[in-house]
Formats: structure tokens, sequence, C-alpha cells
């Protein structure tokens, strides 16, 4: 498998099996966006209304937002297009059940019976300083969320929004300003590839790798609800595998950590 050593190097080999990268070779994301929304029957509907109603008595706080859902991807010569619809959030929460544990890009659209929405993560390596020659990695603690809640995960991610995002840049940095406080707009951004989650939620996401243009030490977070504890760690493949062992980390992360280090380390 290609990836395998740079996982075994981490102690993360086994989420290898949990995850489908679709595409890993890309520099550049256009989504493109359809008049139609996602639309169920009205049997179907009701019963996403009933699980999203039972959901929202234990995480009372989480909103039934707008989120892009995926009908189409595709690569050509470096740029990964997504052609989308706009759905909502309870309906991605309420037919996770109903996706597949690989996407069938021949399937088209990928989201019919479901929602499958746009969303991004990154990996957020801070400048080196004289403690951490090599930046570090900005790691937390998930608070109860709708998925994964107490697991490690890596800062910033996030859903790409149709009525307040014009690219999956702008996402990136909403969710930045949003779940860490950091006000930046002129971040380095490139891309890992798109991961495919094939356990629990079952959604695709966008792997990324920011650089803040600032040191650890200057940083000064002002992290959301959805993060318990935050952590940054060195941007060292040694110091990132003892960081996660014994650790639940969540699977889109995992492959992430595991694409970056598979980046820096063999390119």
């Amino acid at each position: 498998m290609k990836y395998f050593e740079i996982a075994k190097r981490l102690s993360l080999e086994k989420y290898l099996f949990l995850g489908q990268v679709i595409f890993d070779n890309f520099n550049q994301v256009v989504l493109i966006e359809e008049n139609k929304k996602v639309r169920f029957s009205l049997k179907k509907e009701k019963k996403i209304q009933e699980i999203w109603e039972k959901h929202l008595l234990d995480s009372p706080n989480d909103f039934d937002g707008i989120i892009g859902s995926i009908m189409e991807i595709s690569e050509k010569q470096g740029i990964l297009k997504i052609r989308f619809r706009r759905g909502k959030f309870s309906q991605f929460y309420s037919t996770f059940n109903k996706r597949k544990e690989k996407i069938n890009l021949c399937n088209i659209p990928l989201d019919k019976g479901t929602c499958l929405p746009i969303s991004f993560g990154a990996i957020a390596i801070t400048q080196p300083s004289l403690k951490n020659p090599n930046g570090c990695i900005l790691f937390a603690k998930r608070a109860n969320t709708a998925f994964d809640p107490e697991v490690i995960t890596l800062l910033p991610g996030g859903y790409f929004d149709p009525e307040k995002d014009n690219s999956i840049f702008s996402t990136i940095f909403r969710e930045l300003l949003e779940e860490t406080g950091i006000v930046m707009n002129n971040i380095k951004v490139s891309f890992l590839g798109i991961i495919y989650n094939s356990y629990g939620s079952r959604q695709p996401l966008i792997a990324c790798h920011l650089n803040i243009p600032t040191t650890k030490e200057k940083i000064e977070l002002n992290i959301d609800e959805e993060s318990e504890e935050v952590f940054f760690i060195d941007n060292d493949i040694a110091a990132v595998r003892e960081f996660v062992r014994n650790k639940k980390i969540a699977v889109h992360d995992a492959w992430k950590i595991i694409l970056y280090f598979d980046k820096i380390l063999n390119n």
C-alpha cells in the first residue's frame, strides 16, 4: 500500500483501512453549483426530521446550516472540480447510515439518497522558533460534537457553506478564525488530497496544509466550543507519533497526518 511505511512510522497503520484516498495530486479546487437543492421523498424527509430532532435533545446547540452536497468529483491536470447542490446539515447527519463504505465515482450523482457535504480539514504549521525549530502542528481534543466526540483532531476544519463562502479558501479562512481566533488571509495553502471516511460519518474531506506565518509564542488562541483542549506539537514525525500514541484519532485526521508526512518526507 502506497502510504503504509509512513503510517507505520506514525503507528497509524490501522487507520489505512478506515479511509479511502480519492485524489492526491491536485493544486486547485473549483466548486460548481447546480441550481437544484437536495430533496427527498416526503416519507424520507419526515424520517430525517425525526432523527434530527432526536439528535437535538442531546446536542441542542447544533445548527441545521446550509452545506454543499457533492454530486460529482473529477480531477484533470491538477484541478479538482466538484459539482454540488445545496443541502442541509440535518440531511447529512440523518442519512450517514445510508452511505457506502467507499465512494464509487461512476455513480452520478454521488449524493443520491444521502447528502454528501463538501468539507475541508487542515494540518496547520506554525513558523519555526528557537524552542520549536520545525514549527508546531495545531491539535485539539474535540468537545461534544455531532461526530467523533472526545477524539484528537486537527485545527482548523469545517463545512463549505454556499451562503457564506465563494470558494474553499473562504471556508478555510472563516473556519480558521472561528476555531482558533487567528485572523489571516495570506496563509499559504497547499492541498494534500481528498479523503473519504469509510467509518462513522462516511463523508469526503479536502485535506490541506497551512503555513501560519507566525510562531507558537505569538499566537493568541480564541478556541470555540467545539474544542475542549488545544495542543502545539513539534512538527516532527517522532513527536507526532508519541503524541498520538494510545489516543483516539478521528479517521480523517489520521489520514491528514499520513498524507502530510508522506509529502514532506518523500517529495
